[in-house]
């Protein structure tokens, strides 16, 4: 879930001929973040309590959503996103994995049919607007908005 979502973007980014070395670092970045955060994990005490939040944003999650952010880039044959959405997302998923915050693991997300149900809904809609990547990537980064806000507020 590191190396591999990067690994698209570096192909992805190449293919369009929009790759210069400058941007190495700024894609590496994300491995570099996925790795102490697991460090970090692994020298925390064990947890007393069962709860559904982790510190720091998985490396699952954003792995995730770096690779349906490619997917849905593909998808458009006319239309591609510049290469900032690219950079800036990097930066932002990079600093959310090392940050002190507690982000809710993947059962949040789906704890009940009604959150399935929800999430089904919310995706038909947009499907007629965007494509089926695009539609889970929204849905994905709106997770991750109600998280970081449940954080902040």
């Amino acid at each position: 879930f590191g190396i591999a979502p990067l690994l698209l973007i570096l192909h992805h980014i190449e293919h369009r001929d929009s790759f210069s070395f400058w941007l190495l670092p700024l894609i590496i970045l994300p491995i570099w973040a996925g790795a102490f955060r697991l460090a970090r994990f692994n020298l925390e005490p064990p947890k007393q309590s069962y709860h559904h939040d982790s510190l720091g944003l998985t490396i699952t999650q954003s792995g995730i959503i770096l690779s349906l952010t490619v997917l849905s880039d593909l998808f458009y044959v006319d239309y591609s996103l510049p290469l900032g959405i690219y950079i800036i997302l990097s930066l932002i998923l990079s600093y959310l994995m090392i940050s002190k915050m507690r982000f809710p693991t993947s059962p949040w997300y789906l704890p009940s049919k009604k959150f399935i149900l929800i999430y089904c809904i919310i995706g038909l809609g947009l499907i007629p607007f965007s494509s089926i990547f695009a539609s889970i990537l929204i849905i994905s980064l709106g997770s991750l908005a109600i998280s970081i806000s449940r954080n902040v507020f």
